[in-house]
Formats: structure tokens, sequence, C-alpha cells
């Protein structure tokens, strides 16, 4: 087996205790400087050394490489500490953090983040002249999320390997004393902030998550970095039961509201310093039921138009809802239903209908759609607002939208349920199934954006989301979300992306690549340049690829 280990230092605190006391070191590095060698501080290990690319460290492609740090002086027991990046591993790459090294690096105790082609595991390892040694048992730990400190401690014969303060594996030897603590990596994995010093120096290793609820009706589940999964039952205080390690981040999300309500987190993201987090407020209220719909007219194509009226949608205005339903049904195709995701507010075209290019391509008949598409006074992102409870989208569409489309639009009782959308609503599709994989069956999405923030793209992002905090833990296509809610979509194809014009490189440079990572099964389309408009040419294949895996899904 190839392994890899990896180190990162900067900062140093040196304590010097009158003669005949202990020494306390205490040293860290950040890596927030220009790109190359390690520098002074640091002493590359025989194997070759790591260096610094964007602010954070980095192996050799194809080889194991690493640095001990050699600007201090350390007592024999020691620690070392990284943190993960947000760029993932691969193959059978790894990241280690070290102690007592010495011989070059050719000797020492690491704790190895090793990628294990999809099955991640922490495993501790002695090197003994070059040579690796499995100490222990591998802990099973899953992608782990950006942030997630790793810490090596050696005290007397006991080494021990923690994530975020948490013991995962220990064991004793007494193969090794002195040295210094270190980074190694295999291949271009990488590592970010490290730290690293005496035993004694270590300090408390975790702090706690928590926060407080308001409004609370019911049980809610809260997640801290997509998991320590945390049943809320009463309004007051919250802590989540897996303190992490200082310097770690945390990112609070709710995983599911008590039934007729919605709760939102704010202060709810951050890093962990040197005290426990109490500041996390969530919010909990209860939605606006009554969604109204009433029969306006059919036009000459068959496309059936309705009035809607929701409080928690388009501020309450009323609004069309349009509908086409199979009049020549394909011999033996099982009957669906099909959302078409608007891009504009109202009615607008300047992006072309989608109900218009579905009627053109005859979808309700060749697939037996029963095709439907809402419509929303402001630009729609398929997000629930934290600021505005009148703009609840993703609450819209998943408690009232779709309950009203089974109820009154069915024909067997056994519909799926599929989503199709393009820019904004590419993303929405992406959420709305992700998040809630029992409501949605499949989702098509084409040259949709990536974003980093909540108003990356103007003010009527910003305004869906209401803050950058409710878009960054419910709503960004990151690889946290992806990981947090990727387990439904891990066995069966339930995923269709593709886009060529405007944001081509997010979707296969920056949401493929999420995927891939976390074992998401998904089609994808070649990529071939097309305008930005629901009729340039795409949707036929979307639509090809949703049957396809509809008939895959039902075998």
């Amino acid at each position: 087996m190839r392994l890899l280990v990896v180190l990162c230092l900067l900062l140093v605190t040196l304590v010097v205790l009158p003669r005949g006391a202990l020494a306390t070191t205490l040293a860290s590095d950040n890596f927030n400087r220009a790109n190359g060698g390690l520098g002074s501080a640091w002493t590359a290990i025989s194997d070759g050394p790591m260096s610094i690319a964007s602010q954070q460290v980095i192996g050799a492609a194809g080889a194991v490489t690493g640095d001990i740090r050699t600007a201090e002086t350390y007592p024999s027991d020691q620690f070392s500490q990284i943190q993960v990046t947000s760029t993932p591993l691969s193959g059978g790459g790894w990241i280690a953090a070290a102690v007592r090294l010495q011989n070059s690096g050719q000797n020492g105790y690491a704790g190895l983040y090793y990628w294990n082609y999809g099955s991640p595991e922490l495993m501790l390892f002695k090197r003994s002249n070059g040579g690796w040694s499995q100490l222990g048992s591998s802990y099973s730990c899953g992608v782990l999320a950006a942030g997630t400190a790793l810490q090596v401690m050696a005290a007397g014969s006991t080494i021990s390997f923690l994530q975020n303060g948490v013991t995962r594996v220990s064991v004793t030897d007494t193969s090794f004393t002195g040295g210094a603590p270190g980074i190694m990596a295999d291949s271009n994995s990488t590592a970010d902030n490290w730290s690293g010093g005496s035993a004694s120096a270590a300090g408390p290793t975790s702090f706690t998550v928590g926060g407080s609820v308001s409004g609370l009706s019911g049980t809610l589940v809260l997640q801290d970095n997509g998991g320590d999964t945390l049943n809320v039952t009463a309004n007051g205080a919250f802590t989540f039961a897996t303190p992490l390690a200082s310097g770690t981040a945390y990112n609070v999300t709710v995983q599911t509201s008590p039934t007729g309500q919605t709760c939102t987190v704010t202060s709810g993201t951050g890093t962990v310093g040197s005290a426990n987090i109490t500041n996390v407020t969530v919010t909990c209220a209860t939605k606006s039921s009554g969604l109204t719909v009433s029969y306006v007219s059919t036009d000459a194509n068959g496309v059936a138009t309705y009035n809607m009226t929701s409080p928690i949608v388009s501020g309450g205005a009323t609004e069309p809802l349009r509908v086409l339903t199979p009049t020549n049904p394909a011999p033996g195709v099982a009957h669906n239903f099909l959302i078409a995701l608007p891009v504009e507010p109202g009615e607008g075209t300047t992006y072309g209908d989608a109900m218009s290019t579905l009627e053109s391509l005859n979808a309700q008949n060749q697939y037996n759609l029963t095709i439907v598409e809402p419509s929303f006074a402001i630009d729609p992102w398929y997000a629930d607002s934290a600021t505005d409870p009148t703009e609840l989208m993703e609450t819209f569409m998943t408690t009232q939208l779709v309950p009203w489309i089974k109820a009154h639009l069915a024909i067997t009782g056994t519909e799926q349920v599929w989503l199709i959308g393009f820019s904004k609503s590419g993303v929405g599709a992406q959420d709305l199934i992700l998040k809630h994989p029992n409501v949605y069956t499949l989702a098509a999405s084409w040259d949709f954006p990536d974003s980093t923030s909540y108003d990356a793209l103007g003010s009527s992002e910003a305004t869906a989301y209401g803050t950058n905090a409710n878009f960054v833990a419910n709503y960004e296509l990151s690889q946290n979300f992806v990981n947090t809610w990727a387990a439904p979509f891990t066995q069966q194809k339930r995923l269709w992306i593709g886009g060529y014009y405007y944001f081509d490189w997010d979707v296969y440079n920056d949401y493929a690549p999420e995927l891939n990572n976390a074992n998401v099964l998904y089609d994808a389309e070649s990529p071939t340049e097309m305008a930005h408009n629901w009729g340039s040419g795409w949707v036929p294949g979307a639509l090809a690829a949703l049957y396809q895996d509809s008939i895959n899904l039902s075998s």
C-alpha cells in the first residue's frame, strides 16, 4: 500500500523556564505566504519536500514528501496537528500529521487520512528506516469536511490519533523517543493550518458548538458539518455532542424542521477558537398554510392556466400556474409529473418559454408527462429566505405544490416527480432534489452557476436567500453540501447535468467533481455550445436521460 503523510506549520511561541524545568514549545504555521518552499523553519525529509500553493501545503505528484519542524527544540512528548482542506484527495492518496520524526523523516509516527479509493479511513503508522507498519486498527471516517482537525500525540509510550479532539486510534509503542513534529503527504494531497509542540502545550483539545432555539413546536433536527445529528424538542439552549478542536470550521444547518414549521439558522458558521461556541441562533416559525388554486382557461395547445395564491410565496400575490396533460401518450410509458422550473419572474420569455418548448417537442405524449410550470413575482432561486417569511419557495415547492399536483393531477397514484431547469432554476433543481429525495425523483439541470456567495450574481440572489449564512448553510452547491445529501444518490442515477454557454466551468469543473468526490451517480451531457435558452436544443437530451433513469429506477 502506498501511504501519504502531510504536515503544516507557522508561528512559534517558545517559553523558557528556569533551569531544571521542562521547556514548553508551541508552534504553528498557516502557510499564508507566497508559493514555494515551506521556509527556514522547516527541513525536508529525505524523500523530498512539500511546498506551499494557494496558502496551503501540497505534496509532489507521484511521491511521498514531507517536512520536519526544526525551528524549535522539542521534548519527546509532542503533538502535531493539521486541518483537512476543501481540495479532495483521490485514489490512494493521503495526508498525515507526524511526531518524533528523525533520521531525515525515515523514523517516526504518522496519523494518516487515507482516501482509500473513495472509502476514507484514519490510520496510525510507525515508520522505521523508511518502512511502514500500521499500529492499531483503521477507523472508517467517511469523507471529512474541510477544517477537520487531525492530531497525532505522543505521550510516553502512548501514541494517539485524534479527529476534532476525539481519539480514533490509540496504541502503546516504545520504538522512538525524541525527534520533532512534522507533516507528510502522498502525491499532490493538501493540508492546512499546522500546529505542534510539546504535548503539555497542546492545551484543551476541543470545544463544543451550540446556541439557542426559539419558536419551536415539535422536533427539530440539526447537524454540524453535515453530521453530529442533534434532535431538539424544546426552546432554549442546545449543544452538539461532538466537540471540535481549536481552528476547526463549524457549519450548523437544519436537517429537518418540525411539521408545519420553517426553521432558519443565523451565526451558524465560523471557526472554533479557544472557547465553546454558544451564539448559534435557530429561529422557528409556523408555516402559513393555504395554497389556493383556481382554474382560469385552456389555450388552443391544451395548456391549462390556473391562478395560484400562497402566503409563503410571491409575497402572497396571485400568480399563473400552467399545466399540460398528455392527450395521446405513447403506449407502455408510465405516467409521471415534470415540473418545469422557470428562470424569470412572472411569465417572462427573455430566455424562452419552458412550456412552449416542451409542448413543441410533444414531451407530454412522448414521455406520458403531466407538465406543470409555476410562476413567481421575483427571480426564483427556489430557496427559503432567511429574512422574508413570504418568500419560502423551497417550502412552497415541497410542501404545497407537489402535494397539490399529486392530489389533483394524478392518474395512477404512483407517479414520479421530475424537475427540469437551467441557470438559476438549474441550481434550484439540484438543491430541491438533493435536500428532498423522497419528494422529487429525478432532476435535470443545464448551464447553471455554482456561486460561492449569496449575492455573487446580484441583488435578486441576495433577496432570495436573505443572508449569506443561509445560502452557505442550506443552498450553496459546495462539496460539504453535496457530501451532506449524497447518500440517496450513490446507488442509482437520479441526476442529469450539462451546459456549455455561460456556466460550463461551473458545471463541469466545479460541480461535477463534487459529485464524483461524493460518489454520486449522474448523467452528463457531452459539452455542446448552445444558447442560454429553453429552446436552444438541450431539453431533448435532458428528457431522454430522465426517461431512461426513470425506467432504471422502476426496474
